[in-house]
């Protein structure tokens, strides 16, 4: 099942998503970090920035925002 890294923030994301991948949350932008290289989708808020030095060793292949 993909893995999809979403914000806590976002709400009843969690319901929409749930039953087509495997889903953990983020709270801060170091949680973002740390979590980002294990995960195959990221949902974010438009305020989060998301650049070159965060997108470094992952396997990203979607970012979206909420």
């Amino acid at each position: 099942m993909p893995k999809l890294l979403i914000d806590a923030t976002i709400p009843q994301i969690k319901n929409h998503f749930s039953k087509h991948f495997e889903i953990t949350e983020y709270s801060n932008e170091d949680e973002l970090k740390l979590l980002l290289p294990n995960q195959d989708a990221l949902v974010c808020r438009t305020h989060t920035i998301i650049d070159s030095k965060i997108l470094q060793n992952n396997q990203l292949s979607v970012i979206a925002t909420a």
